[in-house]
């Protein structure tokens, strides 16, 4: 059984019409891990909480 490698990555969803929703998630740690499986899980509304527009998706570079 092999080890993945170290894995960065991080997230932000915000709403394109108002400034009321942001959220972010962020994996650091090994790839292929049942950590990494559950951060692919989390998913974004599939439209803004608070005003109904539509959620923008923005990768973060470490």
């Amino acid at each position: 059984m092999s080890i993945g490698t170290h894995k960065e990555e991080r997230v932000k969803y915000s709403c394109s019409n108002c400034d009321d929703f942001e959220m972010g998630k962020q994996f650091t740690g090994i790839s292929g891990t049942d950590g990494e499986r559950e951060y692919e899980e989390i998913e974004p509304p599939n439209e803004c909480p608070v005003c109904g527009g539509e959620i923008e998706e923005e990768t973060i570079s470490n």
